[in-house]
């Protein structure tokens, strides 16, 4: 299953070396984005980048 996972470096409520880096390695063939500086809120601070990544990955899988 084509699966898209996407984190923030900067996110305090869920840090990505608990969170993000581990539920990747656990998913199969994975694509792990990694937005510099984002928080735990990205779909709202990051939202343009969001959508585009999103599209891409549909789009590719």
């Amino acid at each position: 299953m084509p699966t898209l996972l996407v984190h923030g470096n900067r996110d305090r409520s869920a840090p990505i070396e608990l969170t993000g880096i581990p539920s990747a390695r656990l998913i199969p063939h994975c694509r792990f984005l990694v937005y510099e500086g984002a928080p735990h809120g990205l779909m709202y601070t990051h939202m343009d980048r969001l959508h585009a990544d999103v599209l891409r990955f549909v789009r590719e899988s």
